[in-house]
């Protein structure tokens, strides 16, 4: 199984899980999806703290963004 860990700001669009995605527990991290979906597929985990191993909530941001262009030329 893959295991990706989000350790500082990312962005990206649509996002399917089939290992794990992880956010870390040491430093602080966003990740920004953009114009897209986020998809766990079946065996797949998306980690942002558990009960064993928790993560501060100013640790960890995920930020689900629609596309604003339309507006901006609009």
């Amino acid at each position: 199984t893959t295991v990706v860990t989000v350790d500082s700001d990312v962005q990206a669009s649509t996002t399917n899980i089939y290992g794990t995605l992880r956010f870390t527990r040491i430093a602080s991290s966003t990740m920004t999806l953009v114009g897209g979906n986020i998809t766990v597929a079946a065996g797949g985990t998306l980690d942002m703290g558990t009960a064993a191993s928790p993560i501060n909530a100013s640790s960890a941001t995920l930020i689900l963004a629609t596309d604003t262009s339309a507006a901006k030329n609009g």
